[in-house]
């Protein structure tokens, strides 16, 4: 009897936590699925329908620890996408470049996979920017994409991109500002690039004659705008920001600001008149969760990305330990250690009370939350939820390097060993605005959108204070 009270207890109290978790997830689908409008036109019989985006910048997927930023990656576009054309075949879908980020030792990686990715997509037509040239041009070559570079000098990129439908022919124009070109360290100008505004002019002008609609992108600032207005194209992409910008329309030209890292994409429904002009429209932004299921063959594009990261860890994992080993000889040798990355056992034995406060923070859980994601694997999260990943005597993996798990004093302080030699002498502090700065290298508007460093100061942690 009392077993199967016991039972009933249990299922009582199972039941209960699923109904809450079902309540939750469903608020929180409600929440995905709700489209942010900016239009003149409440309900419209659109001529065209644009699906547009601006940069990527390397956002392959979402990084799972915050639920705030679960949302984009190329998987859930994919998804959308394919939903879209469901509905509408004839819906055109540009992006004004920006897909790649070389700013990590992983980037490199995920460019690779970025590119076969967007393929994939059928994406119509794609703008080039600086930060697409990083890796070469060969690179992006060996992905055969609609590029388009309108000020290019050769024929690696095209200058205009025709996007034929039933009723009407799109031009698509990209001009990739000479003056933003990255320096090559020498001095001299690595592409060739027209600087010739008026070349750009003509060729849509061309393209207006044969009754073409113009989209034409950039990475131009709204103070900008004006050089682009007198081309007097339908639609002008700006630089993307933070967050979608309202549209608004000067002339006859509709300008939009696409959002950064793609967590969102633009769908733009408009009705034309007889010379191509906007007469109608509507905008919505359409929000892209992890909840979508994509399509298999961007699961199996993905399961190749997540093969050659397991690839390349097992063969940074061997170089690593091969560096340890040696390392230990000479440990052995002169009695030295020359591993600069302590651990916090080794802070504690002098900031006992900074370090059991610490304690009682998410930070030191950090790895913990990797590991519920299925992300205790991937370099891109490695670099924050543990210490000096890929760095000179940091964290390897869990079984060679567990005292380097979750954040720790090292992940902000920098390395300890020479503090611990010295007795103290050598400082390792931050001090003033440092600290918010440091805190920025992870908790970016990518990662996490809604950080303020005031509200940790409220919630106790203790470096913060």
């Amino acid at each position: 009897m009392k077993c199967l009270l016991k039972f009933k207890k249990f299922l009582f109290l199972l039941l209960l936590i699923l109904s809450i978790y079902s309540i939750y997830n469903c608020k929180r689908r409600e929440k995905f699925q709700l489209q942010t409008q900016f239009s003149p036109a409440s309900q419209i019989s659109p001529d065209l329908t644009i699906i547009y985006s601006g940069n990527l910048d390397g956002n392959l997927e979402p990084c799972g620890c915050n639920p705030e930023a679960q949302l984009g990656g190329i998987q859930t576009q994919a998804a959308v996408i394919e939903q879209l054309r469901q509905t509408d075949p004839e819906l055109v879908l540009i992006s004004t470049g920006g897909l790649l980020s070389s700013n990590f030792g992983s980037d490199h990686l995920k460019s690779q996979f970025i590119l076969p990715g967007m393929k994939l997509l059928k994406y119509d037509a794609i703008g080039v920017q600086w930060s697409d040239l990083a890796y070469g041009i060969p690179f992006l070559l060996k992905n055969p994409l609609p590029y388009v570079i309108s000020n290019w000098q050769n024929d690696n990129f095209s200058s205009q991109k025709v996007i034929k439908r039933e009723k009407h022919q799109i031009s698509y124009f990209q001009w990739l500002d000479p003056k933003r070109q990255p320096s090559t360290g020498k001095g001299s100008h690595q592409y060739p690039l027209l600087n010739d505004l008026d070349i750009l002019a003509q060729k849509i002008r061309e393209a207006k004659s044969q009754g073409h609609f113009i989209i034409l992108g950039t990475t131009a600032e709204y103070s900008d705008r004006i050089t682009f207005l007198s081309m007097d194209v339908n639609i002008l992409l700006l630089k993307s920001q933070p967050e979608f910008q309202k549209p608004v329309k000067e002339g006859n030209t509709l300008i939009l600001t696409p959002e950064m890292w793609v967590k969102h994409m633009g769908r733009l429904d408009i009705s034309l008149d007889s010379n191509m002009n906007i007469t109608q429209w509507q905008h919505k932004i359409i929000p892209l969760p992890d909840t979508l299921t994509p399509p298999i063959y961007i699961k199996l594009w993905y399961q190749g990305y997540i093969d050659q990261i397991h690839d390349k860890n097992a063969k940074r994992r061997e170089l690593r330990m091969q560096r340890r080993k040696l390392n230990m000889q000479r440990r052995n040798t002169s009695g030295l250690n020359f591993r600069p990355y302590i651990g916090q056992k080794k802070c504690a034995q002098c900031h006992q009370d900074i370090v059991t406060s610490w304690n009682k923070t998410k930070h030191a859980k950090a790895f913990n939350t990797l590991e519920g994601v299925n992300k205790s694997f991937d370099p891109d999260c490695l670099t924050c939820h543990t210490v000096a990943f890929e760095k000179p005597g940091g964290f390897i993996d869990q079984s060679l390097t567990p005292d380097l798990t979750d954040v720790q004093c090292e992940s902000c302080h920098g390395p300890g060993r020479d503090h611990v030699n010295s007795k103290g002498k050598t400082q390792i502090s931050i001090t003033g605005n440092d600290s918010y700065q440091v805190c920025q290298q992870c908790h970016n508007q990518l990662h996490s959108p809604d950080f303020q460093l005031q509200q940790y100061k409220i919630h106790g942690v203790p470096c913060t204070q």
